[in-house]
């Protein structure tokens, strides 16, 4: 569950909006939307010993999932030329030229 919850949460609806692609949100899984998803994965990593290859893949996994959410945000900021920019309070939205 955690995994289809990581693949169509997450990975999957990034990386359509970032192609442009159509992405159907109901085939998401709702019993794991937001911090629902955290006593699952812990459960499962307090239960399975991983090698040291699994956790370098977990590990890896995790910065790309990173990298993609913010990365994609930025450049979906970008082509919108619209930027926010936190300044104590309140947001200020920026135009970028």
């Amino acid at each position: 569950m955690a995994i289809g919850a990581l693949v169509f949460n997450s990975i999957i609806p990034s990386v359509a909006r970032y192609c442009s692609l159509p992405w159907n949100g109901q085939l998401s899984m709702y019993t794991t939307h937001g911090l629902l998803i955290f006593p699952n994965l812990g459960y499962l990593f307090a239960n399975i010993n991983f090698t040291k290859r699994q956790q370098a893949i977990i590990y890896t996994l995790g910065i790309a999932s990173i990298v993609i959410r913010y990365g994609g945000t930025y450049i979906l900021s970008m082509k919108l030329c619209v930027v926010y920019v936190l300044k104590r309070n309140p947001i200020i939205k920026y135009i970028v030229p």
